[in-house]
């Protein structure tokens, strides 16, 4: 059982310190056997964020790195958020040694897949802990609706994650089980800034 917040920003166009997101990453960590989510909704309408966690003091510490990151409300959602179906599952595989750069385009380009054919698009990224101060995390892309993806929605997301592999070195595989996200390979957190952060109009560094 999940508890989600929904994001509602108070500043018009949301930024993100790159770092301050670095010396905030940590919290980001659940505790153990426990799941951090940030989930993105997006449709012809409007783009939501949220964030969930299955643990009252993992909530507790993304509620403060998202306070502390952005000027926003954190809503609470009364219910239970539905899963979506996901069509599109990868996890990640960090190179021992990578260069500390982002992706400037993944979560935008994410954020904008409705506008392929119209319908609502969910992007959830799911986070673990892996030992004392790594983290693992895989991404599913889906629909809330018994509607699949079309193949050119699949053939926009292999190609925004192969871009983003070139872009970080970070590797990517695809996956078909959706509960096999603990195959992934811990990192450090701050590398979540690749997945976990409000797109921007201009989000060069």
């Amino acid at each position: 059982m999940y508890r989600w917040y929904r994001l509602v920003f108070t500043d018009l166009y949301p930024t993100t310190d790159i770092w301050k997101y670095r010396s905030m990453a940590d919290l980001l960590v659940p505790w153990k056997n426990e799941v951090n989510r940030f989930r993105i909704v997006s449709n012809p309408e409007v783009t939501d964020f949220y964030i969930g966690s299955s643990g009252m003091e993992s909530m507790g510490m993304m509620k403060s790195f998202f306070r502390r990151l952005y000027d926003l409300k954190l809503e609470l959602m009364e219910d239970d958020m539905d899963e979506p179906r996901p069509e599109k599952i990868y996890i990640l595989y960090p190179k021992r040694s990578m260069r500390p750069s982002f992706s400037s385009s993944l979560i935008q380009n994410l954020s904008n897949m409705h506008t392929i054919s119209g319908r609502e698009v969910v992007t959830d990224i799911g986070m673990f802990r892996s030992g004392k101060d790594r983290i693992l995390a895989g991404l599913r892309i889906g629909t809330f609706s018994d509607e699949h993806l079309s193949g050119a929605e699949k053939a926009f997301a292999d190609r925004l994650m192969k871009r983003f592999s070139q872009q970080t070195g970070i590797r990517v595989k695809e996956i078909r089980r959706p509960g096999v996200f603990h195959l992934s390979r811990g990192f450090e957190p701050y590398r979540l800034i690749n997945l976990v952060r409000v797109p921007e109009d201009e989000d060069e560094p």
